[in-house]
């Protein structure tokens, strides 16, 4: 049985900018840098082949959000205190969600190895949960940003946003706010063309993956070479 799981975050910064000392390090629990967990912020589509489960779940961050990233996602600091704040007065992690302790379950149930992983540069996702304690590292991934990079080599940039409202005459894509935009919808998008490329292209090549549009939401598909398949 082929299991999806398409996965997108948001952290508070990037992994290289992050320097801490010792007893910084010391103060949130880790030994290394390396292992600074840096999302907030986490959206997922998990087929199983049985029952589809989807969630977006936050949690404030064990660091500040930098300017930098909030420059990007326009999330700051504040937000996240108010998104987070709990009823005890302490704030709630993005690990201690149940959304994200679901999708921990629902990997752990199954080989890594039966799951197709999708993300815009995924390995970077692959990174950011290996920090939260969630190893992705034998799913079968595959990188929408890649293929979008492969289908539209004169574009400008090829960040989910951008191919949200700049491909939108390519992708056939329904316009939605970006506050309500999720990562599946754009996924969906550009593989569903890469599919229909690659297909005309090479049609019949096994090993080539795409993903179906399916009410903005999506189902991976293994071409067996086979038609129709």
């Amino acid at each position: 049985m082929k299991r999806i799981l398409i996965l997108d975050t948001e952290t508070l910064d990037l992994p290289d900018n992050i320097n801490l000392s010792e007893e910084e390090l010391s103060n949130i629990g880790v030994k290394d840098n390396n292992d600074v967990p840096l999302a907030y912020q986490l959206s997922y589509l998990f087929d199983n082949g049985q029952k589809r489960f989807f969630a977006d779940c936050i949690g404030k961050p064990i660091l500040p959000i930098s300017i930098a990233s909030s420059e990007i996602t326009h999330v700051t600091n504040k937000d996240i205190e108010e998104l987070t704040l709990k009823e005890d007065g302490s704030y709630l992690k993005l690990t201690e969600n149940k959304e994200f302790k679901d999708l921990v379950n629902l990997v752990e149930t199954v080989n890594n190895e039966e799951i197709y992983l999708v993300g815009h540069n995924v390995k970077y996702d692959i990174e950011i949960m290996r920090r939260e304690g969630l190893d992705l590292s034998k799913c079968k991934a595959i990188d929408t940003l890649q293929l979008a990079r492969y289908l539209d080599k004169e574009s400008e940039a090829h960040r989910l946003t951008y191919l949200l409202y700049a491909k939108e005459d390519v992708l056939n894509a329904t316009r939605v706010p970006l506050a309500t935009a999720s990562a599946g919808t754009v996924l969906s998008q550009v593989a569903t063309r890469a599919h229909r490329l690659l297909r005309s292209t090479l049609g019949g090549v096994r090993g080539l993956y795409c993903l179906f549009c399916d009410d903005l939401l999506s189902q991976l598909v293994f071409l067996t070479g086979q038609s129709g398949q």
